[in-house]
């Protein structure tokens, strides 16, 4: 089919996490220049996507590097990205229990 457009349409989408399923399950994950994390889902192969879901909350975002990962035989998405705060990095982690169509708060996955 014809290519689409899954970002959120907020420039710089680098860099980009892939992970796909079978089942016609996939996500996508990105930071965009302005420090934002994003990501989208389909489960439709590619034919639709959900939309863009923003999945950091920070009022002065300074997130970066997005990975995903996939539960290989159930609907768990895990997106991990980095985060600046001073002179030192956070890795935060946001979950979904049902293939990206919902995700959770992120959270700190190692102690401040």
């Amino acid at each position: 089919g014809a290519p689409q457009i899954v970002d959120s349409g907020n420039g710089g989408a680098s860099p980009l996490s892939l992970a796909a399923r079978s089942g016609g399950f996939a996500n996508v994950a990105w930071a965009d220049s302005s420090g934002k994390i994003w990501a989208n889902s389909t489960t439709t192969s590619g034919v639709s996507w959900l939309g863009a879901k923003r999945l950091d909350n920070d009022v002065t975002p300074t997130s970066s590097k997005p990975r995903l990962a996939l539960e290989p035989a159930g609907s768990r998405v895990y997106v991990v990205w980095q985060r600046a705060s001073g002179a030192s990095s956070l890795v935060y982690v946001n979950t979904s229990t049902n293939n990206g169509s919902t995700l959770r708060l992120p959270v700190p996955a190692q102690p401040p």
